[in-house]
């Protein structure tokens, strides 16, 4: 059920018209400039969410696109602070793109709604030289502004419109925000013959408009929406309207009685993959075959078959070039340039590798993807800005290989996290497809202890981490950006009575093993000290607070990847001592194997041995799951904590 709410609805919309003028739905709810109704004065909290800071009162926008092209969006924002929490939505910041001179906002206005003691409503509108345009980045710019004299109670309203050259793909309408939203409504006018596609994202929309294909849209009790843990990008999940371009109608001739004629400009993906195959952008890396061949040739001698040969051309990519952090479907520069600079963007490093690749006689091909944070893909339209990535794809004794060269940490098996977000398109001029992008190596963490007594005052703790998968590859990385604070950083200590003495790492270069760090610990004072005494069996614990804290969910639970957790403690009963008591064995699992935790402690007259295995079997769980999934971690998390209880004999 989950599935079908939150997938995207296409519809086709010719725009009908009444004496030129596109016909506006008769349930209009536009405010009116510093007028708040009678309702927006008195409400002080948000029925639908007790605990809300502000509430969105109307949120009112109108997109208009002219015959000559030029696209206006008007919004007109009324907002009602609800605590001293809700004061900081008086910092306004309006994002706008401007690279080309795509967008510019103008016509801002803004003003602070209070109410006296007697009833009186009082204005305070911002001057012109309180609203301040900030270069915020290379291709983005800021309208910013403070309102006034705000305090609880306060109404904020604001209006202003953005012009955009950009009319193929509108992002129009987002109907939820961070805070919950009485109502939200969004109408289009735009000139006869524009045959756009609708794209609906959302429960409520889903549920509201179905099929139907409209002209002006309303939401009302609309919740919140907020990062929450272990979510790619919770925009995937928003109530939202998209517009594309399909098509329009060309008239065949100027003359009185002259038809018309459908242009379309939907492609397929198949095409796109074409165009972007052929383009000069990508042919000045791909054709280059004769730079190819000398390059390889000094990496021949460590080719043995096609595997081999493959995973020596990824690891001298991967160790030649230097990733300039940015994502990227384009080349900035040259195949020359990127070799002389050994620094690239993701497109430039992973076309290098599929060029090599190619020369060396294997089949490989670029792969366009959308990286976790930017979204998900929706395959029903041929949109190329969609994607933000590229990788590389090769095939090898019919199997594929998924390869990201941009970091020199990740072994050849590991796709980047970052990639793993569902889907990604292969370009081939005789056979593009799509390929499912999935975690390609088992992640798991292991944490053996072994604590023995030379006697009462001399304890020996050795413990040993490995960490193999995603976690193998993040440690390692966090070890090298700080081995001094590695361990501080990484890991929770679990008891609390030890110090660490020593530390040796294992496999730090070796990329492919498992990395493995040997830790030796010692009491920080005297353990066995009293009749009773209370010893933590968990020496190292990964999970000592539960991520998830709200009360409910919207979306579902993003793992990324599944996982396996494993500590096993050998202890040694003290001369003199007996066990008085054990924390009882438990065995939990999640509802469709989602995932499974098992405690079993156990002991004989001379130790005690401890074996938990935590697993998250599924990298995705239904938001429907959320509470049994919270209160799966509340039984993890209260069982790693659990002391073993000795008493003196």
């Amino acid at each position: 059920m989950l599935k079908k709410f939150f997938q995207p609805k296409f519809l086709s919309i010719l725009l009908l018209y009444f004496f030129g003028i596109l016909l506006i739905s008769v349930h209009a709810q536009k405010p009116k400039w510093g007028k708040p109704t009678k309702q927006e004065i008195s409400i002080d909290h948000c029925p639908f969410e007790k605990n809300a800071s502000a509430i969105v009162l109307n949120d009112y926008g109108e997109l208009e696109i002219t015959r000559n092209s030029e696209l206006y969006i008007k919004r007109h924002t009324r907002i009602k602070i609800l605590n001293e929490t809700g004061m900081a939505l008086a910092n306004v910041t309006l994002p706008f793109y401007t690279k080309n001179n795509l967008e510019q906002i103008t016509t801002v206005r803004a003003q602070t709604i209070n109410v006296d003691e007697k009833g009186k409503v009082i204005k305070q509108a911002l001057s012109a030289s309180e609203i301040y345009e900030i270069d915020q980045s290379e291709n983005w710019k800021e309208k910013r502004f403070t309102l006034p004299n705000i305090k609880i109670g306060s109404i904020i309203e604001y209006t202003y419109i953005t012009l955009s050259k950009n009319i193929t793909f509108l992002d129009g309408w987002v109907f939820q925000r961070e805070i919950p939203t009485l109502h939200s409504e969004f109408r289009i006018v735009i000139p006869e013959g524009l045959d756009y596609r609708i794209l609906y994202q959302g429960k409520k929309l889903t549920n509201k408009y179905g099929n139907e294909a409209l002209n002006n849209w309303s939401l009302d009790n609309i919740p919140s929406i907020k990062e929450e843990p272990h979510i790619a990008n919770y925009m995937d999940y928003a109530e939202k309207i998209t517009f594309q371009l399909a098509g329009y109608y060309k008239s065949d001739g100027l003359h009185p009685g002259a038809g018309s004629s459908y242009q379309s400009l939907m492609t397929t993906w198949e095409k796109l993959a074409t165009e972007r195959l052929k383009s000069d952008n990508y042919l000045r890396y791909l054709n280059k075959k004769n730079r190819a061949k000398d390059i390889l040739l000094t990496i021949g001698d460590k080719i043995t078959n096609d595997l081999e040969g493959a995973k020596s051309i990824y690891n001298y990519v991967k160790n030649s070039m230097q990733w300039n952090g940015k994502y990227r479907l384009f080349t900035r520069q040259s195949l020359n340039a990127l070799l002389e600079s050994k620094q690239g963007n993701s497109a430039e490093i992973n076309l290098f590798l599929t060029l090599l690749l190619r020369r060396a006689g294997l089949k490989a091909n670029p792969v366009l993807l959308s990286t976790r944070t930017n979204g998900k893909i929706f395959k029903d339209y041929p949109f190329l800005a969609q994607f933000n990535h590229l990788i590389c794809n090769v095939n090898i004794d019919n199997k594929d290989y998924l390869l990201d060269a941009t970091d020199p940490f990740r072994p050849w098996d590991l796709i980047a996290n970052a990639d793993l977000n569902g889907l990604g398109y292969l370009l081939d001029l005789k056979e593009s497809r799509w390929l499912k992008i999935d975690p390609n190596q088992n992640t798991k963490r292991l944490v053996f202890s072994t604590i023995s007594f030379d006697s009462l005052s001399n304890c020996s703790v050795k413990t040993t981490l490995s960490m193999s998968g995603y976690e193998g590859l993040k440690n390692r990385k966090q070890y090298w950006a700080d081995k001094k604070n590695f361990l501080n950083t990484a890991f929770e200590m679990g008891n609390s009575e030890l110090e660490i003495l020593s530390l040796e790492p294992k496999y730090v270069e070796e990329i492919d093993e498992t990395f493995q760090l040997d830790i030796q610990l010692t009491p920080s004072d005297n353990l066995f000290d009293g009749n009773t005494v209370y010893f933590q069996p968990v020496i190292f614990n990964f999970h000592v607070e539960n991520p998830f804290k709200s009360e409910t969910r919207q979306y579902p639970v993003d793992f990324s990847y599944p996982f396996h957790d494993q500590i096993i403690s050998i202890i040694d009963i003290p001369v003199g001592y007996e066990v008085a008591e054990l924390p009882e064995n438990t065995h939990i699992k999640l509802s469709n194997d989602y995932g499974e935790f098992k405690y079993n402690i156990s002991k004989n007259t001379r130790r005690i041995t401890l074996r938990t295995d935590f697993q998250i079997k599924r990298s995705m769980i239904p938001a429907k799951e959320y509470l049994n999934l919270k209160e799966f971690y509340n039984i993890l998390i209260s069982k790693l904590s659990e002391p073993v209880v000795f008493h003196r004999r």
